[in-house]
């Protein structure tokens, strides 16, 4: 069972406005809208998850009222880590089911990297899309005034969501990770990957046009896509 859990807790502030940038109108729906329906038209996905801020639970509930996959609308947590693992628990009850988080920030997100993400089960119990890095890329010291490092670019991906996890896996990486009050996570495979380096986190094909929205101009690339579809 492939569910699809779909982060759109954040509060968006490098966006500027009133509200998070992920209920932005773009091209007559919200960019929430855009993604959830990119997984909800996907007949791999079994059902939708929408984790979202506790303000607007109920708002978000008649916004999808008549969308019969998406099946749980859960409240976010303070950060990132506790907004994800807010889905993990809510599939407790199913510790073999596959749960694809996604940004919602990222409406363009294909068919096909949805079905890279569902077929990554066949080999791995974590995987992310992810796109080859046509730029090199430096690591700096602490205050990142100079270069410390310049690693092979042949082996440098830049990261992309959907993340693909096993929700037994991914609920025992958290369990660990709480455990560490030091550790922040900018993604879910990085959990994986600090508590249970023995997973294998496997990588399929993101792609150039699955941006995560961030500034004003992605809105405008945003909008000229969706025209497309």
């Amino acid at each position: 069972m492939a569910v699809a859990v779909i982060l759109a807790a954040g509060a968006g502030t490098r966006m500027g406005g009133s509200m998070p940038k992920q209920f932005w109108p773009v091209e007559g729906k919200t960019i929430l809208q855009h993604t959830a329906e990119a997984f909800t038209s996907h007949p791999g996905i079994f059902e939708v998850a929408l984790v979202v801020p506790q303000a607007n639970l109920a708002w978000v509930k008649r916004l999808f009222a008549h969308e019969p996959k998406v099946k749980k609308i859960l409240p976010g947590g303070a950060n990132r880590s506790q907004s994800s693992y807010n889905a993990v628990k809510a599939y407790a009850d199913s510790p073999e089911a596959w749960l694809i988080f996604h940004d919602a920030a990222r409406p363009l997100v294909s068919p096909q990297i949805i079905s890279g993400a569902i077929d990554a089960a066949a080999s791995y119990k974590a995987a992310t899309a992810a796109i080859v890095s046509s730029d090199t890329i430096l690591f700096s010291d602490l205050d990142g005034k100079t270069v410390e490092a310049i690693p092979d670019r042949n082996l440098m991906w830049r990261c992309q969501t959907p993340q693909a996890f096993k929700q037994e896996i991914i609920a025992r990486a958290y369990e660990l990770s709480f455990q560490d009050k030091d550790f922040v996570a900018t993604d879910d495979c990085g959990v994986i990957k600090a508590f249970l380096p023995e997973v294998a986190i496997g990588i399929f094909s993101g792609s150039e046009e699955n941006i995560k929205i961030t500034f004003a101009r992605d809105m405008e690339f945003a909008a000229e896509q969706l025209k497309k579809l």
